[in-house]
């Protein structure tokens, strides 16, 4: 059995008790490290996963910068409850709750929407005003996150629809914890707006996606800017 074969080879009985986490308990990179800590356990509506692979996204510093104000966390006290950061990974299914034994088995793999448009259903007493006015919540931030060794898939993500099976079992792990990054350059460039005119008379008109044969401006190459290039080029700009 090659490496690989034997690492998705998924045997429940061997889920250790700990695991290494990126933990932020507090705002500030001095309150962010990387901790041992419990694998969560897994309630009768809930899911284990194994993080097989994960991604840094920029959102993390605002997190960290923000702590406790930020929007999404909305007054979650992060020193009397941490949290673990990352939105962007790969999971494969290691433990089923008793509930959900009809409809997941051991070794399905999935990518996770981390934006969950479902208010708190649990801790609802660790938010400011006890969760009033909240519409959604998100993983890697009081949701677990994917930079852990496993992520407990809570009532929330399922409610939401946000646990996403694979169109294909072999996507490679890296591909996966791609998807999140990539689906919000897809999503910007399909939801841009351009005025296109049909003649120098002729009225303008509003129109979603870049614009055709025209000019498309990327603004910095880092890594999000080099995906919108290549992403781009299916308008088939005339100047990149």
């Amino acid at each position: 059995m090659t490496r690989l074969a034997a690492y998705r080879n998924v045997d429940p009985a061997v889920v250790p008790p700990t695991m290494k986490a990126l933990v932020l308990s507090g705002p500030g990179f001095e309150n962010l490290a990387v901790r041992e800590v419990m694998v969560p356990e897994v309630g009768d509506g809930q899911l284990l996963c194994r993080v097989d692979a994960a991604g840094v996204c920029t959102s993390n510093i605002k997190i960290i910068a923000q702590g406790s104000d930020h929007i999404s966390l909305n007054g979650w006290d992060l020193q009397a409850f941490p949290i673990i950061l990352g939105d962007e990974g790969s999971l494969t299914l290691v433990k089923v709750g008793k509930a959900l034994r009809d409809r997941y088995t051991v070794g399905q793999r999935f990518a996770i929407q981390p934006a969950v448009d479902v208010a708190p259903i649990l801790h609802r007493e660790r938010y400011r005003d006890g969760a009033r006015g909240m519409h959604k919540c998100s993983v890697g931030y009081t949701l677990g996150g994917n930079l852990a060794e496993y992520l407990l898939i809570q009532e929330e993500v399922l409610a939401g629809q946000c646990l996403i099976p694979l169109p294909e079992e072999e996507l490679p792990y890296f591909s996966v914890a791609m998807g999140e990054p990539i689906s919000c350059i897809y999503s910007a460039q399909q939801r841009h707006v351009h005025l296109r005119k049909d003649g120098p008379f002729a009225e303008r008109v509003a129109e979603l996606g870049l614009l055709k044969g025209g000019t498309t401006l990327i603004v910095g190459a880092g890594v999000m800017g080099r995906i919108h290039c290549e992403l781009a080029l299916r308008f088939r700009p005339r100047n990149l």
